[in-house]
């Protein structure tokens, strides 16, 4: 079964940085779940993000210079609401917050009037995470497409064929990998003689 990876992060603010983490977890072997394939549902907004933050193995959290829209209830932004549900549900988090020394600011993307509440929110994940930084929509992608490199199984090209897959147990032994890559060998020592025969001679 596909790992199913959340994005979480406010819209209009980052808008190209959900597109391309949309499009590049597409390339791999995940399911991806956010606002833009959510649809008309029964229950509020709100509520089915939190639904589809419970039914998720990993979350993403992407941090702009807007804070979101806010809870009325709570007087917390969605953004923060989800991730308080990814740790309840026991999810994998990643954080990735904008660089704010290294990037250029719309200043309608800057949240004068939530400012604290996310700086708080801020200093609260990087306390409890180990986040990464983001300058662009295309650094964020590099950054994200790392991590999923990461966590994949094992990663093979060999004349412009990939071999790919989620590694879905995460105390996959070394042992285990490199069987995996000796089979991957033999199955195509065809193409490895070809690729090998120039480097080591005929």
């Amino acid at each position: 079964m596909k790992k199913k990876v959340f994005i979480s992060s406010t819209y209009r603010d980052l808008l190209e940085h959900r597109k391309e983490v949309w499009e590049l977890l597409g390339e791999h072997d995940v399911k991806v779940s956010g606002m833009e394939e959510f649809g008309a549902r029964k229950s509020d907004s709100l509520t089915t993000c939190l639904e589809e933050v419970r039914e998720s193995d990993i979350y993403i959290g992407i941090l702009g210079m807007v804070y979101g829209s806010v809870d009325a209830t709570s007087g917390k932004s969605y953004t923060q609401l989800e991730y308080e549900e990814a740790i309840r549900s026991n999810l994998d988090i990643f954080i990735y917050l904008i660089d704010k020394d290294e990037s250029i600011f719309r200043l309608s993307n800057i949240d004068f009037i939530n400012y604290t509440k996310l700086e708080k929110f801020k200093t609260e994940l990087k306390s409890k995470h180990t986040v990464d930084f983001f300058k662009d929509p295309i650094d964020l992608k590099k950054k994200v497409n790392g991590l999923l490199n990461q966590l994949s199984g094992t990663l093979i090209t060999l004349n412009g064929l990939t071999r790919s897959g989620w590694k879905r147990d995460e105390n996959v032994s070394l042992l285990n990998r490199q069987c995996q890559f000796m089979r991957f060998i033999l199955v195509r020592g065809q193409e490895m003689k070809i690729i090998l025969m120039p480097i080591i001679g005929k």
